[in-house]
């Protein structure tokens, strides 16, 4: 879930060695990288 005031400008998206990487700039969590293993398509 997303905030609706999300800056979309600021969202970064890497996949790196099938690891997808997302960087939201102005989200307030300890960190600011979400990393998700073991996307399934």
């Amino acid at each position: 879930m997303l905030p609706e005031n999300l800056d979309f400008d600021s969202i970064k998206a890497n996949l790196e060695n099938n690891l997808l990487v997302i960087t939201i700039q102005k989200l307030s969590f300890t960190s600011q990288s979400i990393k998700i293993d073991r996307v399934e398509m």
